[in-house]
């Protein structure tokens, strides 16, 4: 298999400590062994309510805090929080946010809501959206993957599973979407809950199936495939390249895709660290 270069490694961290975002220096230095910044880095973005805005999620430019951005904030604490003494305090703002406070329809989390408008947005945060239990599974996966029984929100998430058990049942994941399967799979299996949810495996690829495979097995061909793909898809300038389009007229997603570029390429690098594709000598 394919390994990244010490001359790539140094041309990302070079790119990425003078380019990125705090937060991409902040994974940067996780990935490479320092573990006590992430935190910190994601709280600049947590409002007074316990909920995450402030463009943490590069498409969406809101300032307030909503659910979408709040469960990226959480998986983002899943994969780098460390053991930061702040992430408990944290998480516990985030959760009482989110089962508190959080914009509803139908008991529902949505992806689109009305907030959004007010601010720079891709289409897929433009109120009213897609309305479906899709982020509601992925809300309640991530809440059983960061909390124990003794929290109040994991027995709240458990009513919530139970209560929308039968469209979860019926619901069906796509390309994008399949993370939010994968992520209440895995809090059901640390729970120690019996369910039958299993994925699609036609909606894995290249591109998702390394997040996916962050949360559940996937195949191991296609997790290869995946990491050869990354390792050859690396642009001269050491940041991978990220593919966006807004599908509107805001002048922002030209920003955005230049943000996404830093973000990605610190995920990426995560990726084959972890799976040790990365060559220091």
């Amino acid at each position: 298999m394919k390994t990244l270069s010490l001359d790539i490694v140094k041309n990302i961290e070079s790119q990425i400590y003078n380019k990125g975002q705090d937060l991409d220096v902040a994974i940067l230095n996780y990935v490479n062994g320092e573990e006590s910044f992430v935190v910190d880095a994601i709280s600049m973005y947590q409002n007074r309510n316990g909920g995450f805005g402030h463009g943490l999620y590069i498409d969406n430019y809101n300032v307030e805090s909503t659910a979408f951005t709040t469960f990226y904030a959480l998986e983002l604490i899943y994969w780098f929080g460390g053991e930061a003494s702040e992430k408990k305090e944290m998480l516990k703002r985030a959760f009482t946010y989110l089962y508190h406070k959080a914009y509803l329809e139908d008991e529902l989390y949505l992806i689109a809501e009305p907030g959004n408008n007010n601010y720079a947005h891709s289409n897929e945060f433009t109120y009213p959206g897609v309305k479906d239990v899709g982020l509601t599974m992925g809300i309640i996966g991530i809440t059983l993957l960061l909390l124990d029984e003794s929290s109040p929100y994991y027995k709240l998430a458990i009513a919530k599973y139970n209560k929308f058990l039968q469209q979860m049942q019926v619901w069906e994941e796509n390309e994008n979407s399949i993370i939010f399967k994968a992520i209440l799979i895995a809090g059901l299996n640390k729970a120690g809950i019996q369910h039958k949810f299993a994925l699609n495996n036609k909606f894995l690829n290249v591109i998702n199936v390394l997040k996916v495979s962050l949360y559940v097995e996937v195949p191991n061909e296609l997790l290869a495939r995946a990491l050869d793909t990354l390792i050859a898809s690396i642009n001269n300038n050491g940041l991978w390249n990220y593919p966006l389009n807004w599908h509107n007229s805001y002048p922002e997603g030209d920003v955005a895709q230049i943000k996404w570029s830093f973000r990605q390429t610190v995920i990426n690098y995560y990726y084959l660290k972890k799976y040790k594709l990365v060559d220091y000598h």
